[in-house]
């Protein structure tokens, strides 16, 4: 096997929970092994969405739903949007950011110390993956 049902059932709680809560977030959950990541830039106040179609460059991603035509509040629910979205956004960057340098430092104090370890036990599984 090459996930974690356990994390996989974890990460499946805290989806319905941020969907409850209409909540944005990243998370990263971890097992001896194994990572499991959820990532939700979607609740209602955000425009960004990610889009699992393959472009022309055969690439998916982030995309904005942002035109005031499309939105029932207009103009004011577009800017609205845009704010909260960018608000989202910005804390998610320096958020991971800041973990990251932490983290980071804790890694390589961690490995200095202990002469470092394998590393190829376990690794990142995508849900399309299990899926297929």
């Amino acid at each position: 096997m090459q996930y974690s049902p356990k994390l996989k059932m974890a990460a499946e709680e805290i989806k319905a929970i941020l969907k409850k809560h209409d909540i944005g977030a990243y998370v990263l959950l971890h097992t001896p092994g194994f990572s499991e990541y959820v990532n939700e830039i979607s609740p209602s106040y955000s425009c960004a969405y990610w889009d699992h179609s393959l472009d022309a460059t055969g690439i998916t991603g982030v995309r904005f739903k942002a035109k005031a035509a499309e939105l029932p509040g207009g103009e004011e629910e577009r800017n609205q949007k845009i704010a909260d979205t960018d608000n989202m956004l910005l804390h998610m960057v320096t958020g991971v950011a800041s973990a990251f340098k932490m983290y980071d430092m804790v890694y390589q104090t961690f490995e200095n110390a202990t002469g470092g370890h394998d590393h190829t036990k376990g690794g990142h599984t995508s849900q399309t993956e299990i899926d297929n």
